[in-house]
């Protein structure tokens, strides 16, 4: 398939889905414009709602309590992708499907404890 087939195949699929479908194309349609020679890595069996079942299997795994995650690493390696994962998505990279990320700024140090004065007294001090 060319790059072309591949970004068409996944806009329509993304078209009537849910805002998670939407947001995995929009990051793959987005990785394979720009890595267009990974292309050829890229089957008719590699769809979105495929995507959705391989993270949801992938975030059972590292299900800890009742909480599982899947990142953009287990994107990646659903669609075979050998580039770089971004660490944060920018509001362009997201879009208009409702969820907005934002980097979380540092938390501001902590004032330092004080220290405590030392005294040295005997019991003589004392009485």
């Amino acid at each position: 398939m060319d790059v072309e087939e591949i970004i068409a195949m996944w806009k329509k699929e993304s078209a009537n889905s849910n805002k998670y479908i939407k947001l995995i194309g929009k990051v793959a349609v987005n990785y394979i414009s720009t890595h267009q020679e990974e292309a050829d890595k890229i089957t008719a069996d590699l769809t979105l709602n495929g995507c959705m079942d391989f993270l949801r299997e992938r975030a059972r795994k590292n299900q800890l309590g009742n909480v599982g995650v899947a990142t953009l690493d287990d994107l990646y390696d659903y669609f075979h992708f050998g580039g770089k994962v971004p660490t944060i998505l920018s509001d362009e990279d997201i879009g208009d499907i409702g969820i907005h990320a934002k980097p979380i700024p540092a938390p501001e140090p902590a004032a330092p404890k004080p220290t405590a004065k030392r005294v040295n007294l005997s019991m003589d001090d004392l009485f």
